[in-house]
Order: structure tokens, then sequence, then C-alpha cells
């Protein structure tokens, strides 16, 4: 500026007296070398121009002045805001339950919050706190498998080499107050605007009693997984498997792999009501105790004893099933022998009374046959008629029944009325038992049906009142009762396996001895007995027991000595209908001619069959055994509708006589007939395709329905096993 001519700067901003003596200066300057004179005029402008430039000067100067105050009160306002916003900040960090550990650069821990020195043993900041070198006297890290962490490789070091932990899991021993605990690491650094590193951030969590809840779980599902039973949690609502033990895997063979994902129903169940048996009972009551049939990979039946308790979502809906399965097959088969053995036990007891009643309904057949034999007046052969039809009935009722408790047909649940029940044991005890114990049967007009196995209920009914019976060995009163209760919490608290809900009762009374009190609590031992020898096992009610709670049911035993004992067997009542008592018979049908190939080794037995289908419209062949039957067969093929053969014959028996003729004629409808007890042969029949099946002695009715039906090919199902 200077090389330019200028002689004089004012540096802005400046004070007016400093400008006005530069002014001045300049002005003397100029004089001088111009030797000019100012006149009152020049000096007057002079002065106005100066005043104008110091007025623009004075309002620049207080613009300024105002935007500084403005500057001033608006950093006022951040830098309280500042604070207000760390105060926030440190308060929520203070309060965190998670630790947070600040530090600068060079390790110094500046800031613990409350959370940090809480999870550390202390109550506030101390002297020792101040750096991560100073912990190490008082704090020990190592892995949660014990490796001990050098000072170097501590979270808070490892952060300041520029790592970022998350989810770091050390053991930590306090030295000094003899304590570990599992503590869950991670941190960052904290970086500027320039991306520079500022601090460090540790956080830290006590994940002791996590741990412990999780290592508590792990040997839980590991003793889940390694159980013998079979543990299996599937959706409610799709059936599908979502939980498959080990134990699931060993019984039924099916690998997690395999079964997870799939419907229970494809894997266990070959009958769908098995799978469904439980889901009433579930929704209602939110449990399932009881034994159902299943099958294995192999197809192998089993049967399982089922625990399955309902697990609901937050909202109350059904989620899911948990069920324990425990395979109880061998048991079952076990209890099968038992069964039939203390079966025959009491037939045994029952055979001199058996034999009695036989020889008191053979004695009327005989008389009335010489009676008819000797007097054919119409009046007097008609009641011989019915007398000698009534006995055959009674003996073959007594035949059936002996047959029928001797097979035990074991595991089939069916609806029960218990009148049935009831009336049939009362019909077995006044035939089988002293004439001086009095028998009664009673039971409502509408007793509730039970769900269960007849055979088994029959035999426990049977146990009990033989036991009645032997306790009244000079005579008494035997009352067999059904009858409808409803089960209370307080009676149910009372007995022992016993629920509150709707039982239907069999009731079994005597005047007898009756038992004494000491010995109440041991009667259902397997073996106890009070009887002499050779007059009891013991088993009988301990047996019935064993029965009763299979059926979900109990027992319970009321005795006085001198008066006598009752047992009342609670079952289960089931809402549903069950058949009658006495069913209206359908009426005789009759045939259209067709013709009948007869093959039985009994001529009394052939000769009244063929009379008697003659008289229904019907044509017949006979043949007095197998090789009888195959010629004529060959000769009669095509003209043949049905063949009824016995199954008990000499050179052929009736199945190898099937086998031979469905050769000749595979379509043939074969009817099998046999008086004893012949559950092999009925398997063969199945096998060869032969589903009716007549069950001697069988009356004209039963002959011309299971004939009827199979021409008709509406097949009558041959009794199950």
């Amino acid at each position: 500026a200077k090389a330019c001519g200028v002689n004089h700067i004012i540096v802005k901003p400046t004070d007016p007296d400093t400008v006005l003596e530069i002014v001045d200066e300049a002005l003397g300057e100029k004089s001088k070398s111009a030797a000019i004179v100012p006149t009152p005029d020049f000096e007057r402008e002079h002065l106005h121009l100066v005043t104008d430039k110091l007025s623009e000067k004075v309002e620049e100067l207080e613009t300024l002045t105002h935007q500084l105050e403005q500057e001033i009160v608006e950093r006022k306002s951040a830098e309280d805001a500042l604070r207000a916003s760390e105060a926030h900040l440190q308060t929520v960090v203070e309060n965190l339950d998670e630790g947070v550990i600040v530090s600068d650069l060079k390790g110094g821990l500046v800031q613990w919050n409350r959370a940090a020195l809480t999870i550390h043993g202390y109550t506030k900041l101390e002297e020792g706190l101040r750096s991560q070198s100073d912990l190490v006297d008082t704090f020990e890290l190592s892995t949660l498998g014990g490796t001990r962490v050098p000072l170097e490789e501590w979270p808070l070091f490892r952060i300041l080499r520029g790592e970022n932990l998350r989810d770091l899991e050390l053991r930590v021993r306090n030295i000094r107050a003899d304590w570990e605990r599992i503590f869950n690491y991670g941190g960052t650094l904290v970086h500027d605007g320039s991306n520079e590193p500022v601090l460090a951030i540790v956080t830290v969590s006590d994940i002791t009693q996590r741990k412990r809840v999780e290592e508590r779980l792990r040997e839980q599902a590991d003793i889940i997984n390694h159980a013998r039973d079979a543990i299996i949690i599937r959706h409610f609502q799709d059936d599908r498997i979502t939980f498959w033990n080990k134990g699931a895997e060993h019984l039924y063979g099916w690998t997690a792999n395999e079964a997870l994902g799939k419907p229970s129903w494809e894997l266990l169940y070959a009958d769908a009501n098995e799978r469904d048996a439980p889901l009433k009972v579930l929704l209602s009551t939110g449990e399932f105790h009881g034994e159902l049939k299943q099958v294995t990979k192999g197809a192998r039946d089993i049967v399982v004893d089922c625990r399955a308790t309902l697990i609901r979502d937050p909202a109350g809906e059904p989620r899911s099933l948990l069920l324990i399965n425990t395979d109880i097959t061998e048991q079952k088969k076990l209890e099968m022998q038992l069964l039939r053995a203390q079966r025959l036990e009491s037939i045994g007891t029952l055979a001199g009374g058996v034999a009695h009643d036989l020889n008191n309904v053979l004695g009327p057949i005989l008389m009335g046959a010489e009676s008819l034999r000797c007097n054919r007046t119409g009046e007097h052969a008609a009641a011989m008629i019915s007398l000698i039809e009534e006995s055959a009935r009674r003996g073959s009722s007594i035949v059936k029944q002996v047959l029928t408790f001797a097979r035990g047909v074991e595991g089939e649940r069916v609806l029960i009325n218990p009148r049935h029940l009831i009336d049939e044991m009362v019909e077995i005890a006044k035939r089988t038992f002293p004439k001086t114990i009095e028998v009664t049967g009673k039971y409502p007009e509408h007793p509730w049906a039970i769900s269960g196995d007849p055979t088994q209920l029959h035999q426990v009914l049977l146990n009990l009142s033989m036991n009645a019976r032997d306790a009244m060995g000079n005579g008494g009163s035997l009352i067999l009762a059904a009858e409808n209760v409803e089960v209370d919490d307080n009676f149910a608290a009372m007995m022992p396996g016993a629920k509150a809900g709707s039982y239907a009762t069999l009731r079994v009374s005597d005047t007898g001895v009756g038992i004494p009190r000491a010995l109440v609590e041991k009667i259902f031992e397997p073996f106890f007995t009070t009887k002499d020898p050779g007059k009891g096992t013991g088993l009988g009610l301990s047996t019935s027991l064993g029965i009763v709670k299979s059926h979900a049911g109990f027992i319970s035993v009321s005795s006085e000595q001198g008066r006598g004992t009752t047992f009342t067997v609670f079952l289960p009542a089931v809402q549903a209908d069950v058949a009658p008592c006495r069913k209206e018979a359908p009426p005789v049908t009759k045939g259209n001619g067709e013709l009948v190939l007869l093959v039985d080794d009994e001529m009394n037995v052939r000769h009244v069959t063929k009379m008697t289908l003659e008289t229904h419209n019907y044509c017949v062949l006979e043949a007095n055994d197998g090789p009888e039957a195959l010629a004529i067969f060959a000769q009669h093929k095509d003209s043949i509708s049905v063949v009824l053969t016995d199954l008990i014959m000499p050179y052929i028996d009736g199945v190898a006589l099937i086998r031979a003729l469905k050769r000749i004629k595979p379509d043939m409808i074969f009817i099998a007939s046999s008086g004893q007890d012949t559950e092999p042969r009925l398997v063969e029949l199945q096998g060869l395709g032969v589903v009716n099946f007549l069950c001697k002695p069988y009356d004209t009715r039963k002959l011309l329905t299971v004939l009827e039906s199979a021409v008709s090919k509406q097949l009558a199902p041959l009794p199950k096993k």
C-alpha cells in the first residue's frame, strides 16, 4: 500500500479518537506539502464527512454488539441444554441394570455407574477403582473352562486396542472377598467428529444366576432326553410332533429326525379312536392317564401307559400336548397270564356247582323226552317241548359262561350296562353257590354306562362274590347292586387314587363273618389270605384291585366283624346310551330255495339242522365228514350257495376242508361252526377270508340269521380274539 502512495492505514475496527488523529495527521502532512491553508468551508465540509463516517461506524458497532449479545444468549441456552442432556444421560446410565464403566485412552477409569459398582461388590467409587491395573490385586479373570486370562487380555485393554466386544462370558473371582461369579462383557471405543477415539466404554452384566438356570435346564433336558419313558410333545391343532426324546426313539423305532414335524397319528396309531380317546378328558380336565394301543416303526403292536398334559397359550387356548408313554406290553402279558391263572382257580372252585347245575338241566331233558315217547297228546307234548327247550337253553348258557370266562378275552374296551354284569353274576351265584345263601340283584332304572373290559369286570364281581360266599359258611344274604354316584372332593380326598366326578358303582355286600379292622389294610396285598391252606391263593382281591385301577377306578371297603362286609367298586361313568337288558327279537327269515352243503360228523346235529333249514325254504345236501363233502361239492359246486361246516371232524377238519373247497371255487361262501374255544382256528379262518361263524349250540333264529347274512353277503363277523 505504501508503494502505491498510501501514508496512513486505519485498521478496523478502531475507536473514533484514533480515526480523528490519523485523519488530522494526514491532513497536516498534506497542508505542509502543498502549503494549503484550510478555509472555514473546507473545515465544515470535512467535519460533516467525518461525522457521517463516524455515524456509520457507530451503527455497525451497535449491530455487531447486538449480534454478539444474541450469540452469547444462544450459546448459554445451548450450554444449559447440553448440561441438562448430560444430567439426563448420567441419570439413565446411573440407573441402568447393566454395569457401565468409562475409561480414557490410557486405561484410567473415569466413571462407574451404580450397577457396575454393585456387580463388582462396591457401594461407592474408591481409590482402588481408578485404573484397570489397580484391579489386578482384587480380581482374577478366567474363561468358563477355567483358563486364567492375563491382564492384557482383560476386556478394557482389548477394547482400547480397537476390538468391539459382545457377549464375552468370563469367570470373575474376587480374591479378597472370596466369591466367584460369571460376567458378560461388551464394549467399544467412542470417537469424536474427526473419527478420533476419545474414550472407551465397557458394559458388564452378572449372569451367574442365568448360567445356573441354563445349566439346570441342560441337565433336565439331558435327563428328559435319556429317560426310559417316551416323552413326546405334539402340537394340539395339527398333531405335528415338536419334541421326541431318546426314550421315544427306543420305544417306537423312529429317530428324532424322522419323527419331528410328522403327525403323531401317522407314526403311533393304527386306530384313530386310540389317538382321540384322551382328547375329551384333556379338554375338560387338562390331564389324562390311561392305557393306549399303539404301533412301532416295525408294525409291532404295543400297549403304553399314557400320562398326557394339555399345555395352553397365554390366551388360554390349547397349544400343545405333553405325552409321557411307558411301555407296559410285557406287563399286560404277565397280567393276562395271572388273570387266566386266577380264573382257572375260580373255575375249579365253581366246578362242583356247575356240574350240579348241569345235572339239574339234563334231568328235565331226559325225562321230557321219555314222556314224549310215551304220551303223544298235543297239549302234553307242547308242555314237554317247552320244558326241554328251556332246559337246553339253560345248559347252553352255563357252558357258554364257563367257556367265555375260561377264555378271558382281555383288552377290549366297550360300553357296558352295569345291569348286564349284575344279572350275569346273580345267575352264576344262584346256580353255583350253596342254597343257604340268598342272592339278590339290584340296580337303578337308568344306570350310568361304563367303558371297560366285560371279562375283567366280570372277574372282579366273581372274585368279590366268592369271597362273600366263603365268609358265609352257615348261609346268609349276598346282594349285588349297581348305583349311580357323584363323588365330591371331600370323599375323593379320603380314598387313595380317587378323583371327584360321576361314577357307576358295583357293590357286593354279604352278611358273613366280616374282616378284622387290623387286616382291612392288608387284604389287597398279593398272596395275603385268611383262608385255610389250599382254600385260596390270596390273589383274588389284588387282581381285582389291579383291574379296577386299570379302568381308572377305585375300591372302598366297609366291614364289621360278625355283621358282614361290603366292597364297592367305583368306575368312571360315561355319558352314552347303552343297550337295554332285553331286546325284542327280530322276525325269523326264510330262504329262497338256496342249496346248502351241511358238513357235520354228529348225526343228530346234522339231522336237526337239515330239518330246520328245509322247514325254512332251504335245500340241503348232507356230508358226514370232509372226504364225503369234497365228493359232493365236486358234483354240485355250481349249484351250492353256502357251505356250513363243523370245525372239529375226523379225517379232514373244517379248516382244511374250507381250504380245499376254496381251491375248487374261490368265491364260495362258508359258515364255520364249533362248540369249543377255537381261537387259533378263528385266526386261520380269517386268513382264508371266512368271516361267518356259528357257536354251538345254536338255535333256529341264530342259524337262520347267520345264513341269511351270508347268502346276502351282509357278513356276520367272527368272534373277536
